[in-house]
C-alpha cells in the first residue's frame, strides 16, 4: 500500500507503508512475527537497507513506513541494456554488505 504522509511537519513524501492483513491480526502468532521483523529492522542502519521511517506497534494498529523506491533494479534492467561485469560485482557487493550487516546485528 503506498500512501503518501507528512514526516517532519514541513516535508511531504511518498511512502510505502506495510502493514499485516485483517486476517494476520487476528493471528497472535502473525501480530507477534509483525513486531519482531519491525523491531529488528529498526536496529539495522546501512546505506543499503531501508529505514523505517515512523511506526505504531499497539497490537490493534500494527503499521511502518518506508520511503517509497521510485523504481527496482530489475525495472531498471528492463529498460536498459542490462549490466556489464562490473556492475553486477558492485551490485552483489551492496547486497552482501546489507546482508553481512544484518546478520551482524540479530
Amino acid at each position: 500500500m503506498v500512501e503518501e504522509v507528512d514526516t517532519s511537519g514541513l516535508l511531504r513524501r511518498r511512502v510505502a507503508l506495510k502493514r499485516p492483513t485483517a486476517t494476520a491480526l487476528q493471528r497472535e502468532r502473525d501480530r507477534r512475527r509483525f513486531q519482531r521483523e519491525v523491531r529488528l529492522l529498526e536496529r539495522l542502519d546501512h546505506p543499503n537497507i531501508v529505514s523505517i521511517l515512523d511506526l505504531e506497534l499497539d497490537d490493534d494498529d500494527l503499521w511502518f513506513t518506508i520511503p517509497l523506491a521510485e523504481t527496482t533494479l530489475a525495472r531498471k534492467m528492463l529498460h536498459s541494456s542490462g549490466l556489464d561485469d562490473d556492475e553486477i560485482a558492485s551490485v552483489f557487493d551492496q547486497v552482501l554488505a546489507a546482508i553481512a550487516h544484518a546478520h551482524s546485528r540479530v
